[in-house]
């Protein structure tokens, strides 16, 4: 473990040097792209050695957790264009009838201003004629009055632009709406389908799972049988051809052994009885012998109350 920590670390201080010194030479953004490369290879390694199963199923949830967030940020974004719409007409509404309220004070003021003109062009006395125009409650020369008819004009035309303004904004928000109400219509009904064959997908991926373990098992099975013969045999009829070999070699050894047996019992015998008769004979060659060795010997016993008359000779063996 210490020297794994080891090697880990020396990885990391030389992988710092070297990326440092990538920087100052190729640059931040060759770096980076390095970086993704790298990532990205490190990325398809792993999910090579991730079972396939396992890494489908876990596809699956991810893909199935992506759809209602997806749909919920589609119905967030399609209630923001809505808000956005209504102000947007508010604005438009509020500015026509501006525009409306302007362009009728206007013409009642040009109405005005007309009757003012001809009443100052019909005036043929001497002296100093003062006309005055009554518009809005409150009395005016015509200086006055054309200058208020002139601002009554911008401010109409000012909100006219922002109701052409509010048009050109309302058609691009109504077409962003109407794209967002088709996206949410669509993850809606592709997370629906979704939903609807996800167990037929589960039951596709535990197919996948079930023949990857039988393709295993097979191969598992087939390691087995190769590792019970002393020979690789390439087929299961070889394999039975070498078990049959090699177990007629065996009962071929076990009848030469007992051949052996027998063979050695009768030699046993045979080493017997010639020792039984070298035995006999041994004794029968030895027999005369001790008779000869045990001829009748004559002794005189003398006694002290016994004369010599009465002595005699004793006989034994």
């Amino acid at each position: 473990m210490a020297s794994f920590t080891k090697g880990i670390v020396r990885v990391a201080v030389v992988g710092g040097l070297v990326v440092g010194a990538g920087v100052l030479i190729a640059g931040p953004e060759r770096v980076h792209a390095i970086g993704q490369q790298i990532r990205a290879t490190m990325v398809n390694t792993i999910d090579r050695h991730i079972e396939d199963p396992i890494a489908m199923r876990q596809q699956l949830r991810a893909l199935e957790s992506k759809y209602p967030k997806r749909i919920a940020e589609a119905r967030a974004m399609l209630a923001e264009l809505n808000q956005q719409i209504e102000q947007v007409s508010r604005d438009k509404a509020v500015s026509e009838r501006v525009v409306a309220l302007a362009q009728t004070d206007l013409d009642e003021l040009k109405d005005l201003l007309a009757r003012a003109e001809d009443a100052k062009a019909g005036f043929t006395g001497s002296g100093r004629h003062v006309v005055t125009v009554s518009f809005d409650n409150r009395k005016m020369d015509l200086t006055e009055a054309y200058t208020q008819a002139n601002r009554i004009a911008d401010t109409a035309a000012s909100y006219a632009a922002r109701v052409a303004e509010c048009e050109r904004e309302l058609a691009h928000l109504q077409r962003d709406a109407r794209q967002t109400e088709s996206l949410l219509a669509k993850l809606t009904a592709e997370y629906a389908d979704f939903q609807t064959q996800l167990a037929n997908l589960d039951r596709q991926i535990d197919t996948v799972a079930r023949k990857e373990r039988m393709v295993q098992l097979m191969a598992d099975r087939q390691r087995r049988i190769d590792e019970l013969s002393r020979y690789k045999a390439e087929s299961l009829d070889q394999f039975k051809s070498t078990l049959a070999s090699r177990v007629a070699q065996l009962d071929a050894r076990l009848e030469s052994l007992a051949g052996r047996e027998d063979r050695v019992s009768y030699e046993e015998r045979a080493r017997i009885e010639v020792d039984t008769e070298s035995s006999a004979r041994l004794r029968l060659e030895q027999a005369p012998r001790r008779l000869q060795s045990e001829s009748p010997v004559t002794e005189t016993i003398i006694d002290g109350e016994s004369s010599d008359a009465d002595a005699g000779p004793v006989a034994f063996r």
